[in-house]
Formats: structure tokens, C-alpha cells, sequence
């Protein structure tokens, strides 16, 4: 509010009132994974779940997805459909949701189910079954004792092609303690 004092002594009062609108941002975790997303300008700073915010009708707000270490951002969608991976700008004119939707990087995988690690691969392996692991330390120690047979086939890279030039890592302890393990490019340390 603003006084304003006429040469005549009287006074007048004048308000303003400034248009909003909201903006709704819901993340989705596909297979475990996760990540955040801020605004610019600030308002948002989401790490899970829904989270919204006020903004002035005549701002352009900028919605910037980050995904966590062990994760990919997948993609929008909602208002931001159509801006693919890369940050979403919508202009506040009126309401806007949004969802964002991050994946696990699989670091391991069992017919192209990922994973984190090769243990919750192998947990999923009853009579037999094949894991393949990318070309990556894995911190963990690995115990086969479901009587399964398993081949471990290492030293893929990201995308899973079929030429691998690498080598997967186990460092940490392997203990079989019932069924077999066959192994293609695995060092363990």
C-alpha cells in the first residue's frame, strides 16, 4: 500500500494486486531411480514427491531436471512434454504441471531388467539365468547360494551393445556356496 498526501490535505490509498499462477512439478522413480528438479526463477526445489510454487503471471519460469549419480532423466511430461530431456520453459499465464521421470542407470541386468549392482541381478535368477554388467567397479560382496547357474557376462558399456571392449570389477569377495557360475570379462579384486 502507498500513501499518497494531495496539497489539499487529503490523503488517498492505492493497492496492487500481482497475478500468480501455479506450477506443479511431480517426480516419478522408474526401477529405483531418482533426481531433483529446481526453477529459475527459485521456488522450486524438488528431490521427490509433488512440489509447487507461486509465480508472477508475466514470469517465464525455466524447470531444470538433475538426475542423482546412479541415475538417467528420462524425460517430461504433462506441460513439458515436448521438451524432450532438456530443461522446460512455460510462461506463467496460467496454471502448469508437469512430471519429471528419472530411471537407474543398470550398472547390471537380467534379460534387460536393471539393476545397481550385480546382487539384486542375481537375486532375481531362480533355476538359471545370465547377468550382464557394465564395464564399472562394483563395491560389494557377492554370495551364489540359490543353487542357480549363472553366467556373468562383464564389460559392457551404457547402452549394452554387443561388442564389449571392457572389463566389470568385483571388488570385494565371491563365494559360491551352491549352484555354479560361469564368467566372461569379470576381474575381481
Amino acid at each position: 500500500f502507498r500513501r499518497v498526501l494531495f496539497r489539499s490535505g487529503t490523503t488517498a490509498t492505492c493497492s496492487a494486486t500481482i497475478l500468480t499462477h501455479k506450477a506443479t512439478v511431480s517426480i516419478t522413480a522408474v526401477n529405483g531411480g531418482s533426481g531433483s528438479v529446481t526453477s529459475s526463477p527459485g521456488g522450486i526445489n524438488c528431490l521427490s514427491g509433488v512440489c509447487s510454487a507461486d509465480f508472477a503471471a508475466v514470469n517465464t519460469v525455466i524447470l531444470m531436471p538433475l538426475a542423482n549419480a546412479d541415475s538417467t532423466f528420462v524425460g517430461w511430461s504433462g506441460d513439458c512434454s515436448s521438451f524432450g530431456t532438456g530443461n522446460c520453459s512455460i510462461s506463467m499465464s496460467a496454471d502448469h504441471n508437469a512430471t519429471a521421470t528419472f530411471d537407474l542407470i543398470p550398472k547390471a541386468r537380467v534379460n534387460s531388467s536393471p539393476f545397481g549392482n550385480i546382487s539384486s541381478a542375481y537375486a532375481t535368477i531362480n533355476i538359471s539365468g545370465i547377468i550382464d554388467a557394465q564395464a564399472l567397479t562394483f563395491n560389494e560382496n557377492l554370495l551364489l547360494n540359490r543353487g542357480s547357474a549363472v553366467t556373468l557376462h562383464g564389460g559392457y558399456d551404457p547402452a549394452y551393445s554387443s561388442v564389449r571392449s571392457g572389463y566389470t570389477v568385483l571388488n570385494g569377495t565371491l563365494t559360491i556356496r551352491s549352484g555354479s557360475l560361469a564368467v566372461d570379462r569379470l576381474i575381481i579384486k
